[in-house]
């Protein structure tokens, strides 16, 4: 977090902030229960369908942990071996060093089995039901073909710019 907002705070002052910045805000927005509950009224599949807060907030997350990482990276090139610079991960190594430590006891296989008990389910009631579901479906379908669409449109970008390239190499 610490790298991330100092990137983000040198991005404010080389270039302005990073257009990403808007859908990253987005997406966080739409990991908070009350503001999405104003989208999920909308008949929109993508938005009326079932909601995960934490597959919202992994996208912005990953994207600012990347960049903390390139920051953190400038910054030990700026400062090249001084003491700050090995000891900023050292310290951030040894804070999260109890953290991992818990995690990793909490979720043994002795801890967990005591955490989530084997519940008895009775298989011979359980049956699969397999009818068409129409919003997922046009979803997908939807997702799919703009992913097509978005993949030609990079493709004829990059044949044009080798093109140009090329253009420019030919004497």
């Amino acid at each position: 977090m610490i790298f991330g907002i100092f990137w983000l705070k040198n991005r404010r002052k080389e270039t302005g902030y990073p257009a990403i910045l808007v859908p990253m805000i987005v997406l966080t927005l739409f990991s908070i229960g009350k503001f999405y509950g104003l989208f999920r009224l909308l008949p929109i599949p993508l938005f009326s369908g079932e909601r995960v807060s934490a597959r919202f907030l992994i996208v912005p997350l990953v994207f600012l942990m990347a960049e903390a990482v390139y920051a953190m990276q400038q910054s030990m090139e700026i400062r090249k071996f001084d003491i700050l610079s090995v000891s900023i991960p050292l310290l951030i190594f040894l804070f999260g060093l109890p953290e991992f430590w818990s995690h990793l006891e909490t979720w043994k296989v002795l801890n967990a089995f005591q955490a989530f008990p084997y519940t008895y389910t009775d298989l011979t009631i359980k049956t699969v039901v397999n009818h068409p579901d129409p919003s997922y479906t046009n979803g997908l379908l939807i997702g799919m073909a703009g992913t097509i669409l978005t993949a030609i449109l990079l493709a004829g970008l990059v044949w044009r710019e080798n093109r140009h390239i090329k253009n420019m190499l030919v004497p």
